[in-house]
């Protein structure tokens, strides 16, 4: 997946980002150049650079999550053998619009929230990787 490292490590991508009309506008929103099916890796570019505008506070909730329903999309219903070649695809389109692979930001983030007794095996999984 995406959060390989689990809650404790730097993650690809996030369902919920909130920035300012301004902060938006500075990003310069999603860039429409990125035009492989269902966008590619655009939304990993745009959280990507979102986390690295200065001054910006990552926030990671504890003790909540998200799901991805399976929609049919460019990656969710797809076999998984095809998965490497349209990863590589993506990534290459992501690299002829900003003259580099695509890489996690370095911005580690603040963790927030109660730790509820439901999320401990998960919170274990997370410390357990991050001690590899």
């Amino acid at each position: 997946g995406s959060s390989p490292t689990g809650w404790l490590g730097r993650i690809n991508e996030s369902n919920l980002i909130f920035l300012s009309r301004v902060l938006f506008n500075e990003l310069g929103g999603f860039d429409e150049r990125f035009s492989s099916p269902g966008g590619g890796i655009v939304n990993l570019d745009f959280y990507r650079r979102a986390c690295d505008l200065p001054n910006s506070t990552l926030i990671t909730l504890l003790s909540e999550a998200t799901f991805h329903q399976v929609h049919g999309g460019a990656m969710a219903n797809q076999p998984a053998s095809e998965l490497p070649q349209r990863l590589q695809a993506c990534n290459e389109e992501h690299r002829r619009i900003r003259g580099a692979y695509f890489e996690n930001s370095l911005q580690v983030p603040l963790l927030f929230g109660p730790i509820r007794p439901e999320i401990i095996p998960w919170l274990q999984k997370a410390l357990d990787l991050s001690k590899a």
